[in-house]
């Protein structure tokens, strides 16, 4: 599974039992809950109307989360999520891990 660096998550607010969940979801399109779904596919009423009372006060920490650590392709849509989802995350995307490896390798200063 895709690691994120603590680091990423502080400031965020997101819970930790949120979090397991949302790696899967970004690595192998595994389904969320309807929450994380409608915070995926860009619905705030239905996020908002089905968040705990510890997801709701940080909806922004979520957009601030996978602005700086998902594919872009992961979420913002309804379709965008359906099919991150049928297409197994980023384990089911060799372009996206092709991408990734490459960007890696260029901050590192390696062809």
């Amino acid at each position: 599974m895709i690691e994120i660096d603590e680091k990423e998550w502080i400031g965020t607010g997101i819970p930790r039992y949120m979090r397991e969940g949302l790696l899967r979801y970004l690595d192998q399109g595994v389904p969320v809950g309807t929450f994380l779904e409608a915070v995926l596919s860009n619905d705030l009423e239905r996020a908002v109307l089905h968040a705990d009372e510890n997801n709701l006060p940080v909806l922004r920490g979520y957009i601030r989360f996978l602005r700086n650590n998902a594919p872009p392709l992961s979420y913002g849509s309804k379709a965008a999520y359906d099919q991150w989802v049928s297409s197994g995350g980023l384990r089911g995307r060799a372009d996206i891990r092709a991408f990734n490896a490459a960007n890696k390798a260029a901050k590192r200063g390696q062809p």
